[in-house]
């Protein structure tokens, strides 16, 4: 018993202190399966061709308010989790167009409008800066002005389900995989450190015309 509890409580540090860690998360995959928010979708962003208005010297972008839910949750991770959200419409969830002035040709900070001045005319009337966002729908446009995660009709049977699967696959599968990852290190350090950037394609790309 005492070389059993000595076994234990070494794998048990060596997952705790490891560099190499793997945490499984189907619990909060199957959470936020059961939830959505409100925010507003900048089509077009991403490939540095949204639709753009301009009045009196500003620039306004066209968005879409609607009702989203989280894509391409991460079911477990290794060493590193991703920082990149991803959301969809919600389906058949009401959209509705806003409108939103950029500040120095930014998104940062947008205030979203219902309509846009009277005398907009289409294009921008100054720079527009395409920046990369942590925030992304499934095709890459920035999602904007998010509100909290909320339960949807699927959240009365997902959230208990959430709380078994932590206590029955997430802490045995956080512990064995981080153990697992360790020892893949040990024995081959140079393919498990040696890791480069890499955006995913996330970073804008121009619309060739």
């Amino acid at each position: 018993m005492n070389k059993l509890f000595c076994l234990l409580s070494g794998i048990a540090c060596f997952a705790m202190f490891s560099s190499c860690i793997c945490q499984v998360q189907t619990a909060e995959v199957i959470s936020l399966s059961g939830k959505d928010c409100e925010g507003v979708i900048v089509p077009g962003w991403g490939k540095c061709a949204p639709e753009l208005s301009n009045a009196e010297g500003k620039t306004y972008v066209k968005g879409i308010r609607t009702r989203l839910e989280r894509v391409d949750y991460e079911l477990a991770w290794y060493q590193c989790p991703s920082t990149r959200e991803q959301y969809r419409p919600a389906a058949g969830a009401a959209q509705q167009v806003v409108y939103a002035e950029l500040k120095n040709g930014s998104l940062i900070d947008s205030h979203w409008l219902e309509t846009l001045p009277p005398n907009a005319e289409p294009g921008a009337s100054g720079p527009v800066t395409y920046v990369a966002y942590k925030v992304y729908t499934s095709q890459f446009d920035p999602v904007e002005s998010l509100k909290p995660m909320e339960g949807n009709d699927d959240y009365w049977y997902t959230e208990p389900l959430s709380w078994m699967a932590f206590v029955l696959v997430d802490v045995p599968g956080s512990v064995v995989g981080s153990v697992l990852a360790g020892i893949y290190t040990l024995l081959s350090p140079d393919e498990a450190f040696d890791t480069q950037y890499d955006d995913w394609g996330y970073l804008p790309t121009p619309v060739k015309k």
